[in-house]
């Protein structure tokens, strides 16, 4: 789990009721563990109410500093055959439409998880599918070929990369809401710790304001 606490108290209740919702909705969404002490659940004074608890998912805001904004665009720029690899924390930050505008506007082919499968139009030009254990010979070449990969809401998990044995482009920039998936199973030139949404947006109107 993400995150676990004993509660003992039903006073405590409400309150941890309420960081659960939270934590399990925020940053990358995941399970998360409330212990109830068997006395805390027999009491008739919890202050049990629904309403007062948040559901839904947090919005994360969260933005890298600008000058890796200006890193990764130029990396990006100066790439002969840059790729990017969106995941499942593309659609979660409902990201869908600025990744495919990263890729028209830098001519970058696009390649998913396959839990990212539905992240992006399959149909879409630039989208060439998914690269996983269930990926295509034409996803693996692209991969093999690219010499900047930009990672988005994609945490380079072990089926994603067949246990960490993919080799992956030296020149690797990875965008995720949780700082600690960044740079865990691969080496990062360009840490973005950020919600994929803003963050590609700002790198857009970076670009857009380059140009």
């Amino acid at each position: 789990t993400k995150w676990s606490k004993l509660v003992i108290t039903p006073k405590q209740v409400l309150a941890n009721l309420r960081e659960a919702v939270y934590r399990a909705m925020s940053t990358c969404p995941g399970p998360v563990h409330l212990d109830f002490a068997r006395d805390v659940l027999a009491s008739p004074s919890i202050p049990w109410s629904v309403e007062s608890v948040p559901c839904g998912r947090h919005n994360n805001c969260t933005l890298p500093c600008f000058e890796l904004l200006v890193s990764a665009l130029d990396v990006l720029r100066k790439a002969e055959r840059p790729v990017i690899w969106a995941g499942n924390g593309v659609k979660l930050a409902g990201a869908s439409e600025l990744v495919l505008t990263l890729a028209r506007q830098l001519l970058i082919p696009i390649i998913t998880t396959y839990n990212g499968i539905d992240c992006v139009p399959g149909d879409d030009p630039y989208v060439f599918g998914p690269k996983s254990r269930h990926g295509t010979k034409l996803t693996t070449q692209i991969l093999k070929e690219s010499d900047a990969l930009l990672v988005v809401g994609n945490s380079l998990n072990g089926p994603t990369t067949s246990r960490w044995t993919l080799p992956l482009p030296e020149h690797l920039l990875q965008i995720d809401i949780d700082p600690l998936v960044i740079g865990r199973d691969y080496k990062c030139m360009v840490p973005l710790v950020g919600d994929a949404y803003a963050t590609l947006e700002a790198l857009i109107a970076l670009m857009n304001n380059n140009t």
